[in-house]
């Protein structure tokens, strides 16, 4: 894993230099991208032609290679990704339109044969005598007999407005399409950050008094950072900046444009107080790593790269990145587990011991309206928490491999305002980037499960125990599926049925278990009579299920009186279903 670390510059002597230094090679990185992805030169002629004109070194030149081509490509898979979300986007619209007019199709139809039928009538009605006994009378089809004819007029004014407004929104994503492909094969870069650029437009509520002010910042952001790429066949990994870990100073090797006014060299005092240690052993040891080529595991270094950024006027800093040595997990399976399960306004955690039997469960609540930057300073302290706990007691953390990516590329023609809401407001990717990271570190093994039927397997086999929330019993469920324990109701309690829930009206159908089937088979079939049932229980509508240690789904048979006919079935005995009713005893 990656990480950097950072020391600030104090000796304000040097401070000319550095600016001179990110200046010249700033602005070789903005000529760079010019001449490789707008005028399309060979790279090799590049490179020697910026080594005799702008006499830098060939190392100078791959660093700025790099450095622009690594935003390049990050800008080329933000394209792919946004082309991947458009295209869905235009398939889910083009399918709300192709609906619409069959609604408007069949509503036309509808209208026209009534008032077809109303015509008729009327000149059945006009005629007199024999000619009326003689001509029958018009019918309607029944489907069409109590229909509104002005709210089919309303409906179809609506759908006629929807499809036009659907066409509208297609030929905007249409467009949003192809300047994104135009994107992905050309990708423009804005040096000192699009959001300052257009900052121009709008001095007064920016802050600026005038378009000078504006220039300043823009020019200081545009030349504040230089970079050198690292090699693990370099001294001290890294051949233009060195570090050593003795004397606490970095030598960098100034380019030759620099070298009349300030030397070759500059001798730089900072000082790495985070992840000291780690590029220390970076610097000077080696490690192990499989060699493809070689077919073989081989001894060697790894590549240190620095950075020099001046982030305020008079105050820069050198930033160090290189790969940590991955260390093994200390967590253990036959310990327990802890189960996190993530929510729209909170976690649930849940941890149990070595048989999967719950020790202690809670919820690390967050508020949903945050803004980006609030939202992972919040994620940072709840994953910190329970990541830390994992590693004070040695069990292992398992969250749900989830992704709602594809749901989120057409929520609106695909999903109600409720779920809309709902599924804008998980943010998973920054869950579970912060979660692997902050486990990597802690050295805690993290396993992601399927996430498929968890509330459901929680609610039908825990309700009722310790006094657990849903989405508590969710993350029981998540832990049990990490430690591989099995889920299968037991088969004297999936009876093929009716099911009455205790201070629930209603009854449901449940079908009996299917021995052959996958285990989520039998919550596949039921998964709608266990969901009503967990937001019945949720809302206060009905007691919740009490649990008896004797049957893990909370439900226990009751005698033959009890029982009931189910709805589309024979009178016969083995025909039956049974009514099962929660069981009065607790654990």
């Amino acid at each position: 894993m990656s990480v950097t670390t950072e020391g600030k510059i104090k000796d304000s002597s040097l401070f000319p230099i550095l600016r001179r230094l990110n200046g010249g090679l700033s602005r070789l990185s903005r000529k760079y991208y010019v001449d490789r992805y707008v005028k399309k030169k060979n790279l090799n002629e590049l490179k020697s032609s910026y080594i005799e004109c702008h006499q830098i070194s060939g190392r100078h030149f791959n660093s700025i290679r790099q450095d622009v081509d690594g935003k390049v490509k990050a800008k080329q898979k933000i394209a792919d990704r946004l082309i991947k979300e458009r295209k869905e986007q235009i398939s889910a619209t083009l399918k709300t339109i192709k609906k619409s007019e069959n609604k408007v199709k069949n509503l036309r139809q509808e209208i026209s044969a009534i008032e077809s039928y109303r015509d008729k009538m009327k000149t059945w009605k006009s005629l007199q005598g024999e000619e009326h006994s003689k001509k029958r009378k018009p019918k309607l089809a029944k489907k069409w007999r109590n229909e509104n004819l002005k709210k089919l007029y309303s409906d179809l004014k609506k759908e006629t407005f929807k499809i036009h407004q659907k066409k509208r929104r297609l030929g905007i994503l249409k467009g949003k399409l192809a300047n994104l492909e135009q994107e992905a094969k050309s990708p423009s870069l804005c040096f000192g950050s699009q959001e300052l650029f257009n900052k121009q437009h709008h001095l007064g509520a920016n802050g600026y008094s005038d378009h000078v002010e504006w220039l300043e910042d823009w020019r200081f952001f545009r030349n504040r950072q230089s970079y050198f790429m690292g090699s693990h066949e370099e001294t001290n990994r890294n051949q233009n900046a060195q570090y050593d870990i003795f004397k606490k100073a970095l030598k960098i090797r100034l380019p030759g444009f620099m070298e009349k006014e300030f030397g070759a060299y500059a001798h730089i005092p900072v000082e790495f107080t985070y992840k000291n240690s780690e590029l220390a052993d970076a610097i000077v040891n080696t490690r192990s790593m499989w060699c493809p080529k070689k077919n073989k595991v081989i001894e060697r270094h790894i590549p240190v790269s620095y950075r020099i950024i001046e982030k305020e006027p008079g105050e820069f800093y050198v930033q160090a990145t290189f790969a940590e040595r991955e260390k093994e997990a200390e967590s253990r399976k036959d310990l327990g587990a802890i189960g996190i399960d993530l929510n729209e306004d909170h976690f649930a955690v849940c941890e149990t011991d070595r048989f999967g039997n719950p020790i202690d469960a809670f919820s690390l609540p967050f508020d949903k309206n945050l803004t980006s930057n609030q939202r992972k300073a919040v994620f940072g302290d709840h994953i910190a928490f329970v990541v830390d706990r994992a590693q004070e007691t040695g069990k292992i953390l398992v969250a749900e491999n989830i992704d709602f990516a594809g749901k989120k590329q057409a929520l609106r023609e695909r999903y109600g305002k409720r779920h809309r809401v709902c599924l804008s407001n998980f943010a998973y990717e920054l869950f579970h980037t912060m979660l692997s990271v902050r486990c990597a570190r802690k050295q805690v093994k993290l396993k992601r499960e399927n996430p498929a039927f968890t509330s459901i397997v929680g609610f039908f086999k825990f309700r009722g125990y310790k006094k657990l929330s849903s989405h508590e019993q969710a993350a029981l469920a998540i832990a049990r599926r990490g430690l591989g324990f099995s889920e299968r109701p037991k088969t004297k309690n999936a009876l093929s049925g009716t099911v009455g829930i205790h201070g629930v009206d209603d009854t449901r159908v449940f079908f009996s278990e299917n021995s052959v089937g996958h285990v989520w088979s039998y919550f596949n079939r039921n998964k709608s009579p266990i969901r009503l049932a967990i937001i019945e229980s949720s809302l206060g509508k009905g007691q919740d299920p009490v649990y008896h240690p004797r049957y893990a789904s909370g439900y226990i048979q009751c005698s033959k009186r009890d029982r009931v006919r189910r709805p589309g079935t024979c009178s016969s005995s083995s025909r039956r279903g049974v009514r099962l009713r929660c069981g009065s005893n607790t654990a």
